[in-house]
């Protein structure tokens, strides 16, 4: 008997601010990932950032894990909820992922603390979502292809000091 192997998703992150739920579907689209609301608390003073209005808009690509958001977010700490949880989640994805939060700035986002552990678990950093795609839309409109193949950066400059 054959064992099958398993491919580990891609990870990419976006900050939502700056944005809008359509924007996010259709880098989520041609990334072929699915979208983890990476906040502790799914919710926002603005209305299509909560989880509900997330789960129309985004429809079977939204999920809310709880385990990887920040519990420190209040207090401009870092401490990732349950990274084990979560890792172990990543492994039953179908798809890529894209790490999503309300922060704009990635590097004082929780996301790069969870993108250090995913790699450090094995998972490929693809880089920040919109980044991953900007240079492929123009591609897809030009030649009709609607499967852009995303680059991938390597992680260890994002984390050297």
């Amino acid at each position: 008997m054959k064992k099958e192997s398993l491919t580990m998703p891609s990870i990419y992150t976006i900050g939502y601010t700056g944005r809008t739920p359509a924007e996010i579907l259709l880098i989520a689209e041609s990334l072929d990932a699915d979208i983890i609301d990476v906040r502790l608390n799914p919710r926002s003073r603005h209305p299509r950032w909560n989880k509900s209005s997330l789960q129309v808009s985004l429809g079977g690509r939204y999920q809310h894990w709880q385990c990887f958001g920040n519990l420190l977010y209040k207090e401009r700490g870092m401490q990732i909820a349950d990274h084990f949880a979560g890792r172990d989640k990543m492994h039953q994805m179908k798809r890529n992922v894209i790490l999503m939060c309300g922060c704009a700035d990635f590097a004082t986002c929780h996301r790069a603390e969870l993108v250090k552990l995913l790699t450090a678990d094995g998972f490929v950093y693809g880089g920040e979502a919109d980044e991953a795609v900007s240079g492929e839309f123009a591609q897809m409109t030009l030649f009709g292809d609607s499967s852009p193949t995303p680059k991938k950066k390597k992680v260890s400059r994002l984390f050297e000091s």
